[in-house]
């Protein structure tokens, strides 16, 4: 039934995008990123489309709705949130990010997957950035997957295993589970 109205929106014979990402909202419905950079806000009956505030084939990977109600999303072309009912772009100078979450602080913490760059710390107030890479501990480049944990850390899920970044360090838990390092 939910299926049959998603693919109502694409009268025409257009076709049904590919759904990257779901998160849930706080209203009980859900957002929905697709490969085509297009976002939906859907309570299950309708589907309202955030579409990006420039062209192009976004990919939206993942979607993360912040402590403070703003919801980022991570796309081929950066880090973008929703605004006014459109896709804003924050960060354009960053390729595939793949994953994103935020913390107790409003920071963005977010990975590029394939591309590499490691873990990234962003402020959306001051812009700074921190990076953080197999240099200081990253048992991989290619983050894919961030989840902030009940202790404030960051799991970081990357292409060589899992790790967390907590209290300024990075402890790579490859071992734990019998990996060879």
């Amino acid at each position: 039934k939910h299926v049959d109205a998603f693919v109502a929106q694409f009268e025409g014979g257009g076709e049904t995008p590919e759904v990257l990402a779901i998160e849930p909202d706080r209203s009980g419905g859900f957002w929905i990123g697709t490969g085509w950079g297009v976002v939906y806000r859907t309570d299950c009956k309708q589907f309202h489309p955030i579409m990006p505030s420039s062209p192009g084939l976004l990919y939206v990977r993942d979607i993360h709705t912040a402590a403070d109600g703003t919801v980022w999303c991570a796309t081929a072309g950066g880090i973008f949130k929703i605004e006014n009912d459109l896709l804003v772009r924050v960060l354009g100078d960053r390729n595939w990010v793949s994953a994103i979450t935020s913390d107790n602080e409003s920071n963005l913490w977010y990975g590029q997957g394939w591309f590499g760059g490691g873990l990234s710390r962003y402020d959306p107030k001051t812009g700074a950035e921190a990076f953080f890479t197999t240099a200081q501990g990253l048992p991989d480049n290619q983050v894919s997957a961030v989840e902030l944990s009940s202790d404030g850390g960051v799991w970081v899920g990357t292409g060589a295993g899992l790790a967390r970044f907590r209290d300024g360090k990075i402890e790579d838990f490859r071992e734990k589970f019998g990996i060879r390092t």
